[in-house]
């Protein structure tokens, strides 16, 4: 695999996980209200699996630390 095509991969990839984080924290604010700044920064520093495993959490969590972990 070229640079360019490196390159292009990583950036689909930054995309696709920072289009599962808005939607996350769109979720888990209508669901749980405003988050905080930590809330917030642990949202930002999970990986696609751990996204992935939290939106599955959000559907019986009762709370937003349920949620994240």
């Amino acid at each position: 695999m070229g640079y360019a095509q490196q390159a292009h991969e990583e950036g689909r990839q930054e995309g696709r996980q920072e289009g599962q984080a808005s939607i996350l924290r769109a979720q888990l604010i209508a669901r749980f209200g405003r988050l905080t700044r930590n809330q917030q920064q642990r949202l930002e520093a999970m990986d696609d699996e751990a996204m992935h495993a939290a939106a599955v959490w959000l559907i019986d969590a009762t709370s937003v630390d349920e949620v994240l972990g």
